[in-house]
């Protein structure tokens, strides 16, 4: 209930518009049936009575003109609630996306976050995200509110009450219909199915959040599986390794696991539904007999069974109504409810120093820093300590999984070591205000991305378009001739997802195109980690061989499996096992007997002679 509440204070913050029309929306849809039923039966009423036509057409205007304006009403706040259902998915998701700039990247990278996402995204998907959440509360509300006019209309028979003593014919027919105890009996009837109606959602909605769990995870492998089977790049090894037979029988026991899950819950609001429908019947036709039989015998008005029919079909159709919103209104409640948890994690906490405020140049110093990644029992790095003067190209190198990557998170604070500190100028950069950080360096990532935007727009990031500065790092990355040839240039899409003009670029031309992001972006700091791994051996010389001259000036830092990049370096560290085990220059380490750096060169060389 908590969470219900909440949500319905969330989608009044991102949107108040649709906040409010989840209440005026119902509350004019469960007015305008009972204007008919409050109207006619005072014009059954009139005309029973033989009254002037004038105060009959006072009831008809009365009655055509409100259901008129109301209907009016309805109909507008209709379109409007239907149109506000993309502008609440809209904010609603840049509210997600907002919030998940502002949190730390090691949460996001975690596995709480990835599973809390994954299932918030599975629940979306499965139950139809904000907007059927809106619509579900919508109907709810209409519903209760049907319910509070039913229950005045029962209020409106009971003051309707004639009962006349010479008609009393000392039956107990007469006796119990005029014996106000048995309207009691009658509202006790009505109690007990609405109680009925809410006993059997509550009961459906336990059994159906134990369900949920289950669904979830078979709807995963089942889009997991989707995704592998639709993606060209996949599709080569599993034609070449016949795999399609193994992923489809995964897909079909993805698919009966949620099968099981889903259809006993079928059942069983099959069941409810079935229990709620007949309960309705059996209050209809009680009330019409009862009320019927009053009419009879003169204990009430004719008009009167016109508004006793109202509040009993008013009655049935809100506790179906509540029935139906209450079983669709849990699992959304339950989905939004990992968006909101997501909502509810603490935003990175940022320092306020400008970085402006330090003199340049800037010296980047490692001071005993030691890091463990979350959830991991092993040290990333260990004690690592060196120091990066202005200037100064260096490569970090080392085997597989010692920790070279590692470097570069924490340096550019998507991660904060677990002891030590990492200071600028003798400053710990945790006291900077996290934005400003960013602009000092400059990092082209081993997973690095290339965005379905322009050339251009993928270069100059967030920044504007400087075409001569762009044409020298392009040309300096080796990829500004390949562009030129192109018939948009620069505003070539580097995908076709939004322009069938697009270009699907290699994985050397994408990396290429990364590169000169990185060295259009001018930060005092460069981080190349892995940066021509997709590069044959001559493209990567001569990027090597450009870099030399580009970032001289700059601090550059080389992360790579491949020696050839250390040559040009000033100074080379090698990481091993998340400890620095060499430091020095090329020669210097090439002296060190059986020392890892030259042992890893002379592998690599080898190849090459």
């Amino acid at each position: 209930m908590k969470k219900f509440f909440e949500e319905i204070a969330l989608i009044w913050r991102i949107d108040w518009v649709s906040g409010l029309l989840i209440f005026i929306n119902p509350l004019l849809q469960s007015t305008l049936p009972f204007f008919p039923v409050i109207f006619g039966a005072n014009i059954v009423n009139l005309l029973l009575a033989d009254a002037a036509l004038s105060t009959i057409m006072v009831q008809v205007y009365w009655m055509t003109g409100l259901t008129f304006v109301f209907s009016l009403a309805y109909a507008f706040t209709s379109m409007m609630f239907d149109r506000r259902q993309n502008t609440l998915y809209f904010e609603f998701n840049q509210e997600i996306i907002n919030k998940g700039l502002s949190l730390p990247y090691s949460y996001l990278d975690s596995e709480q976050c990835k599973d809390l996402l994954r299932k918030a995204h599975d629940s979306n998907n499965m139950f139809g995200g904000i907007g059927n959440l809106a619509s579900n509360m919508s109907s709810l509300v209409q519903s209760l509110v049907s319910l509070a006019y039913s229950v005045i209309l029962f209020n409106a028979v009971l003051s309707a009450g004639i009962y006349d003593p010479s008609k009393a014919d000392g039956s107990l027919g007469y006796a119990f219909l005029a014996n106000p105890w048995s309207t009691a009996l009658v509202i006790g009837v009505v109690i007990v199915s609405v109680f009925i109606t809410l006993l059997g959602s509550l009961i459906l909605n336990i059994y159906f959040v134990k369900a949920m769990d289950k669904m979830q995870d078979s709807n995963r492998m089942f889009g997991v599986l989707v995704n592998i089977l639709e993606d060209p790049k996949r599709g080569k090894d599993i034609r070449i390794f016949g795999m399609k037979e193994g992923m489809t029988k995964a897909m079909d026991l993805a698919d009966e696991s949620f099968n099981k899950a889903l259809f006993p819950m079928k059942g069983k609001a099959g069941i409810s539904t079935l229990v709620t429908t007949f309960a309705s019947l059996l209050l209809v036709l009680a009330a019409y007999l009862f009320y019927g039989f009053q009419a009879w015998y003169g204990i009430i008005s004719i008009g009167s069974i016109l508004i006793a029919a109202g509040a009993v079909t008013g009655l049935s159709s809100a506790l179906n109504t509540m029935v139906s919103s209450a079983v669709n209104l849990v699992p959304g409640v339950k989905a939004i409810g990992y968006y909101l948890d997501f909502l509810k994690v603490k935003p990175q906490e940022s320092g306020t120093e400008k970085v402006e405020g330090l003199t340049r140049p800037y010296v980047f110093s490692f001071n005993h820093v030691w890091f463990k990644y979350p959830n991991s029992a092993e040290w990333a790095l260990e004690d690592v300590s060196f120091t990066i003067k202005p200037g100064t190209k260096m490569a970090v190198v080392g085997r597989n999984g010692a920790g070279k990557s590692t470097i570069v998170k924490l340096l550019t604070r998507f991660y904060e070591p677990t002891k030590g500190n990492i200071t600028i100028n003798g400053k710990d950069i945790e006291s900077f205000d996290f934005a400003e950080y960013q602009k000092v360096i400059a990092v082209v990532f081993q997973d690095f991305t290339i965005f379905d935007y322009t050339i251009g727009e993928n270069v100059a990031g967030s920044q504007e378009e400087d075409k001569d500065r762009m044409d020298q790092d392009l040309k300096i990355a080796g990829v500004y001739d390949r562009i030129q040839s192109l018939p948009k240039k620069e505003d070539t899409y580097c995908n076709t997802r939004l322009s069938k003009d697009g270009i699907l670029f290699s994985g050397g031309e994408s990396q290429k195109i990364a590169i000169a992001r990185a060295l259009y972006k001018d930060s005092p700091l460069i981080a190349l980690d892995e940066p021509t791994s997709a590069l044959d051996p001559m493209a990567e010389q001569e990027i090597y061989n450009s870099f030399g001259s580009l970032v001289e000036g700059k601090t550059s830092v080389f992360i790579s499996h491949r020696m050839s990049s250390t040559r040009f370096c000033d100074r080379i560290i090698v990481i091993d096992k998340g400890k620095l085990v060499e430091d020095g220059t090329h020669d210097s380490l090439m002296k060190i007997p059986n020392g890892i750096y030259r042992r890893m060169f002379e592998a690599q060389a080898q190849y090459y002679r």
